[in-house]
């Protein structure tokens, strides 16, 4: 599960298929942390070889305010057979407008 839009990063290089991943997720009583790494491309993550993976373009941790955290990560919000915390973090990051500077709310693709 990945999301992959176009983003231009802090150098102004453009990437038009950027890959972002949620690399690692915290989910505490009442708050959740979201490492999200973003690559140049799908290829540059390399799923097939750890060798070749190449240095993400953003790695950041994020925590989501704390009215966010109840909209997606609450108990309550997780409790149906539909929602897990991972499928909540893509959902949550495809509704930030300015997240690392790049607007997830639009072009944004499920791979």
């Amino acid at each position: 599960m990945a999301i992959q839009k176009q983003i231009i990063d802090r150098f102004g290089t453009t990437h038009s298929t950027a890959y972002a991943m949620i690399g690692e997720m915290r989910l505490l009583k009442t708050s959740v942390e979201l490492h999200i790494l973003i690559y140049g491309s799908a290829s540059a993550r390399s799923k097939d070889n750890e060798a070749n993976i190449k240095v993400p373009i953003v790695e950041e941790t994020w925590v989501p305010t704390d009215s966010d955290y109840d909209t997606y990560f609450k108990d309550s919000v997780l409790v149906t057979d539909t929602k897990s915390p991972l499928k909540q973090g893509y959902a949550y990051i495809k509704t930030q407008d300015a997240l690392f500077n790049i607007d997830f709310t639009t072009g944004t693709t499920d791979v």
